[in-house]
C-alpha cells in the first residue's frame, strides 16, 4: 500500500527485493515448465510487470489528455489514493490491506481499501472494489 503516493522513490518496486522474487519465480518455473520454457515464461512475467509498474508511474506524474483511457484510470487511481480525505479519514494506519468492503456505522465505504486496479477495473469489478467517481463539470488538468 502507498502511504505517500508522490514519493517517486517508493512508487517502483526495489530491485534488490525484485531480484530475490524474480530468483524464486524463475525456480519455480523451472520445476514447473520445461527448461527451455522457463527462461519464456519468466521473461514474460517481467514484461508484464514492467508494463504495470510504467503505467502506475504514468498514472502518478502523467498528463495524459482528458477523454483518454489513461485520463479515466488516472482519475479512478487518484480516487485510490485521496478520496478518503472528504470523507475526514486521515491515513492508513488503522486499515489493513486485506479489507475490501470497509465501511463506517452509516454505510460509507471508504475509498482508500478501492480501486486497486491500475491499468483496469476488471479485477476490482470482481473483488467489489470499484470506485464510482463522480460526473464532473469541467475535465481535469495535471501539469
Amino acid at each position: 500500500m502507498t502511504y505517500v503516493p508522490f514519493d517517486d522513490r517508493r512508487l517502483l518496486f526495489p530491485p534488490g527485493p525484485a531480484a530475490v522474487l524474480i530468483s524464486a519465480a524463475y525456480a519455480i518455473y523451472l520445476m514447473l515448465f520445461p527448461h527451455w520454457m522457463a527462461p519464456l515464461v519468466l521473461a514474460g512475467m517481467i514484461a508484464g510487470y514492467v508494463t504495470y509498474d510504467l503505467i502506475h508511474f504514468y498514472l502518478h506524474y502523467g498528463c495524459p489528455k482528458e477523454g483518454s483511457y489513461l485520463y479515466s484510470m488516472k482519475r479512478y487511481h487518484n480516487q485510490h489514493h485521496f478520496a478518503h480525505h472528504e470523507s475526514g479519514y486521515n491515513g492508513y494506519k488503522d486499515l489493513t490491506i486485506l479489507h475490501m468492503n470497509v465501511s463506517d456505522d452509516h454505510g460509507y465505504r471508504y475509498p482508500c481499501v478501492s480501486g486497486f486496479g491500475i491499468s483496469s477495473q476488471f479485477w476490482d469489478h470482481i473483488f467489489g472494489t470499484e470506485i464510482i467517481l463522480k460526473k464532473l463539470s469541467r475535465c481535469l488538468k495535471w501539469y
